[in-house]
Protein backbone atom coordinates (compact mmCIF):
# COMPACT_ATOMS: atom_id res chain seq x y z
CA UNK A 1 0.00 0.00 0.00
CA UNK A 2 1.36 3.41 -0.97
CA UNK A 3 1.34 6.26 1.48
CA UNK A 4 2.39 9.85 1.16
CA UNK A 5 5.69 10.78 2.71
CA UNK A 6 5.42 12.55 6.06
CA UNK A 7 5.16 16.32 5.87
CA UNK A 8 7.93 18.09 7.76
CA UNK A 9 6.75 19.82 10.91
CA UNK A 10 7.58 23.28 9.57
CA UNK A 11 5.29 22.60 6.58
CA UNK A 12 2.46 21.74 8.99
CA UNK A 13 2.98 25.05 10.74
CA UNK A 14 3.03 26.97 7.47
CA UNK A 15 -0.13 25.24 6.26
CA UNK A 16 -1.92 25.88 9.54
CA UNK A 17 -0.85 29.53 9.50
CA UNK A 18 -2.07 29.95 5.90
CA UNK A 19 -5.42 28.41 6.79
CA UNK A 20 -5.69 30.69 9.82
CA UNK A 21 -4.96 33.76 7.71
CA UNK A 22 -7.53 32.71 5.15
CA UNK A 23 -10.11 32.19 7.90
CA UNK A 24 -9.31 35.60 9.43
CA UNK A 25 -9.64 37.27 6.03
CA UNK A 26 -12.97 35.58 5.39
CA UNK A 27 -14.24 36.66 8.81
CA UNK A 28 -13.24 40.25 8.03
CA UNK A 29 -15.08 40.08 4.70
CA UNK A 30 -18.19 38.69 6.41
CA UNK A 31 -18.04 41.37 9.11
CA UNK A 32 -17.85 44.11 6.49
CA UNK A 33 -20.72 42.62 4.49
CA UNK A 34 -22.82 42.27 7.67
CA UNK A 35 -22.17 45.92 8.45
CA UNK A 36 -23.45 46.99 5.04
CA UNK A 37 -26.52 44.77 5.38
CA UNK A 38 -27.27 46.35 8.77
CA UNK A 39 -26.67 49.82 7.33
CA UNK A 40 -29.21 49.19 4.56
CA UNK A 41 -31.70 48.24 7.25
CA UNK A 42 -30.98 51.41 9.23
CA UNK A 43 -29.08 49.52 11.97
CA UNK A 44 -32.35 48.38 13.55
CA UNK A 45 -31.34 46.24 16.54
CA UNK A 46 -32.23 42.60 16.92
CA UNK A 47 -31.09 41.39 13.51
CA UNK A 48 -27.37 40.97 14.14
CA UNK A 49 -27.30 37.20 13.75
CA UNK A 50 -29.45 37.32 10.63
CA UNK A 51 -27.16 39.99 9.18
CA UNK A 52 -24.09 37.86 9.91
CA UNK A 53 -25.60 34.69 8.44
CA UNK A 54 -26.77 36.52 5.31
CA UNK A 55 -23.34 38.08 4.88
CA UNK A 56 -21.63 34.75 5.45
CA UNK A 57 -23.78 33.11 2.78
CA UNK A 58 -23.01 35.91 0.32
CA UNK A 59 -19.26 35.75 0.92
CA UNK A 60 -19.10 31.95 0.64
CA UNK A 61 -21.19 32.08 -2.54
CA UNK A 62 -18.79 34.63 -4.02
CA UNK A 63 -15.76 32.58 -3.01
CA UNK A 64 -17.28 29.44 -4.51
CA UNK A 65 -17.97 31.28 -7.77
CA UNK A 66 -14.35 32.45 -7.96
CA UNK A 67 -13.06 28.92 -7.27
CA UNK A 68 -14.93 27.48 -10.26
Amino acid sequence: MLTAPPIPADQDIKSARAAELAHDEIDAMVAQAAYYIAEQRGFEPGHEIDDWLQAEAQIYDQLAAVAR
